[in-house]
C-alpha cells in the first residue's frame, strides 16, 4: 500500500489548475478547474480507484490587510496531514480580483480526510475561517479513476 500511495502522489503532483481555476474559482465545476483527463492519460493510475476529494471555495474578507496568520496556520496543517502520509494532494489557487478563491485537497478514502479534519492543526486553521472569510463552501467529492486514463466527479 505504501508503493500505491507513493505513486498516486506522484501523479497529483502534475495535478495544474486550468484559466478557470482564478477567473470563476466560486462556480466553475471541478471536472473542468484541473487536467484530470490530461493527468490520468499521461500517468494512469495503477488500479480501479474511488479517491475522495474536499474543494474549499472561498471569498476572502476585503478588510483583511494581513493574512499571514492563516497562512502560517495553513502551512501547518498540510505539514501534519503530510505526516499523517495520507494526503495525497493539496493544491491552493491564489485570489482572484474578487478576492475569490479555490483550493482542493485529494486523499485515498473519506476516512482518512475526516482523520484529518479532527487533528490538532487543521482544527486550529478551521477556527481561523470567521476571521479571514466573507464565505466558503466544500465540495466534497468522489474521483473514480482508472488504468485506462477514464475518470469522472461525483459531488457528494
Amino acid at each position: 500500500m505504501a508503493e500505491e500511495f507513493a505513486i498516486l502522489q506522484e501523479i497529483f503532483a502534475k495535478l495544474e489548475p486550468t484559466p478557470l481555476v482564478h477567473e470563476h474559482p466560486l462556480t466553475s465545476p471541478l471536472s473542468d478547474c484541473f487536467n484530470w483527463a490530461d493527468l490520468f492519460a499521461k500517468s494512469p493510475v495503477p488500479r480501479q480507484l474511488k479517491l475522495y476529494g474536499v474543494a474549499f471555495r472561498s471569498v476572502r474578507k476585503y478588510d483583511v490587510v494581513d493574512d499571514t496568520l492563516l497562512y502560517a496556520a495553513d502551512a501547518k496543517a498540510f505539514e501534519e496531514a503530510m505526516e499523517s502520509r495520507q494526503l495525497l494532494r493539496y493544491w491552493y489557487g491564489n485570489l482572484n480580483e474578487r478576492k475569490e478563491c479555490l483550493a482542493t485537497c485529494i486523499w485515498r478514502s473519506r476516512e482518512e480526510a475526516k482523520n484529518a479534519v479532527t487533528a490538532p492543526l487543521h482544527a486550529k486553521a478551521a477556527s481561523l475561517a470567521p476571521q479571514f472569510y466573507e464565505k466558503y463552501t466544500l465540495d466534497r467529492y468522489w474521483l473514480h479513476c482508472s488504468p485506462d486514463g477514464l475518470f469522472s466527479i461525483e459531488i457528494i
